[in-house]
């Protein structure tokens, strides 16, 4: 079946290589077409400019092209397709309006193509799609008449698989291969093939992807969601277990967290794709990399392996997982499901231009929340396999242990414990409630929550330093509720 073809598309030519490439505008037209997904590497880049776009109609010659893209053409004519898509020469890359646009029809272009071609084990555009690979043994046959030879590879004893490589490191990949139907991976030792039922390795490992048993990948889980309804009215008291676009989208930003981003601002344009895949199924609001119906759950991401750090430049709120670099997680407590105490009064994201694709400007929160004054004890607790410490939690006049208030708690700062004498407050976000006979056991309720700290007392502005959960009975918090703006 023919899909429209992107905005822009090459024209490989026939089969046969008697025409050289050229950058082609289809306007509106159907056909079959290639996307490449592949690492930019360091510069200079091989791209369309303003300046440089009327030459890339007229015609691209192939020996110029660096040899991944060189690659590319030749396995697009070998496969008899006409077109095929390489971002870096279909999107304007210094017109900052067709950037936008185009970056946020990514779903469109990988879901529509017919085939993406990944350069797995190609660290940037020069280095190509076929590499070289270690030879193994050729053994010479002879049947009758016929002599030929059979080349043995060495084969891991394993199950295979395309996701080593750098290319599985780009941030911008992510959405990439989740979105593309059929992937042909050209990876260090050996092809492999990867479609919406099963994967096939070069040297004969097979895998088919049964949707009902185990735990899904992502890529199933994106599946699933393309025929999914969601009761809107039901969505912000789920956990993630009743909810499968909550917990693809949790998924999705714990593999996205520790991908690598060329340039820092991207990191929701390189979301966009799929960003818009799930607005389109969902209807939520976006906001600075969450949802607005799930914000209860989605806020409480906590650092994993290391501290967060800051970007070179602001990029979203302190309280969105975009702010800092690093990976993240959300706790395995947080599947169950919980009452949302916080109320989101208002929220507010401004753009650079296009949503998604272009900048976020400023971003904040405006919740009614139960609030305490906190302090953290400065004795981390391991967590063990990589992981960064815990920090116990009192109330802010109680310094010991022997003062603890808390029946259990913990906490995870974002880019590290503060300084002692920063006041922190525990902002209540959702409530755990335990069913009676746990209480006769003396378990109280979990409370979680954010850690704040004060930016600006006289508007009352907070930013977030880190998350947790506090175990206390109720009334721990006091009755009223605060309202807070985060930032």
């Amino acid at each position: 079946m023919f899909r429209p073809l992107p905005t822009r598309v090459i024209d490989v030519g026939p089969t046969c290589g008697s025409q050289e490439p050229f950058l082609c505008l289809p306007k509106g037209k159907t056909g079959k077409y290639i996307t490449l997904s592949h690492c930019w590497g360091p510069m200079p880049h091989f791209t369309t400019t303003s300046s440089s776009l009327a030459d890339r109609v007229q015609g691209i010659r192939l020996a110029e092209l660096p040899k991944t893209f060189r690659d590319a053409v030749i396995i697009t004519r070998t496969l008899g397709v006409r077109y095929l898509w390489i971002d870096s020469l279909c999107i304007i890359q210094d017109d900052v309006k067709d950037w936008e646009t185009e970056s946020k029809n990514m779903a469109e272009v990988f879901q529509n193509s017919l085939l993406t071609i990944a350069a797995s084990a190609s660290p940037d555009s020069r280095t190509g799609c076929f590499l070289q690979r270690e030879s193994g043994r050729a053994l010479k046959v002879q049947h009758g008449k016929c002599t030929f030879y059979l080349q043995c590879i060495n084969r891991n004893w394993s199950l295979p698989s395309p996701a080593g490589g750098p290319l599985q490191s780009r941030a911008w990949v992510l959405q990439e291969m989740l979105l593309s139907r059929r992937i042909l991976f050209f990876s260090k030792d050996q092809l492999f093939w990867e479609c919406h039922s099963m994967s096939l390795s070069e040297e004969g490992s097979s895998r088919a992807f049964d949707f009902e048993v185990g735990f899904p990948t992502m890529k199933q889980s994106l599946l699933k969601l393309e025929y999914w309804a969601p009761d809107t009215s039901k969505i912000a008291h789920s956990s993630p277990k009743e909810n499968a676009i909550l917990q693809f989208w949790l998924d999705l930003v714990q593999d996205y967290s520790i991908r690598y981003l060329t340039k820092e601002r991207d990191i929701f344009a390189a979301l966009a794709g799929l960003a818009e895949f799930v607005r389109n199924r969902s209807g939520d609001e976006f906001i600075a990399g969450m949802w607005k119906n799930t914000l209860h759950t989605e806020l409480l991401w906590v650092a994993r392996s290391k501290y967060r750090t800051s970007p070179s430049a602001w990029r979203a709120p302190s309280w969105s997982w975009a702010a800092l670099k690093g990976e993240i997680y959300y706790s395995d407590d947080q599947w169950r499901i919980m009452e949302p105490s916080a109320e989101f009064r208002h929220t507010e994201t401004v753009w650079a231009g296009t949503p998604l694709s272009s900048m976020l400007v400023s971003g904040k929160l405006v919740v009614s929340g139960l609030i305490e004054s906190v302090a953290y004890i400065d004795d981390p607790i391991p967590q063990g396999c990589g992981m960064v410490p815990k920090y116990s939690l009192v109330k802010r006049d109680a310094r010991s242990k022997e003062q603890y208030p808390y029946m259990s708690s913990w906490c995870i700062f974002d880019r590290g414990p503060p300084p002692s004498d920063r006041e922190i407050w525990c902002l209540c976000i959702a409530i755990e409630r335990r069913q009676k006979w746990f209480k006769r056991l003396n378990l109280g309720d979990r409370y979680w929550v954010l850690l704040l700290t004060s930016t600006n007392t006289e508007n009352g502005e907070y930013c977030r330093i880190g998350a947790g959960m506090i175990e206390a009975m109720p009334g721990t918090f006091g009755p009223d509720k605060v309202i807070v703006t985060i930032v």
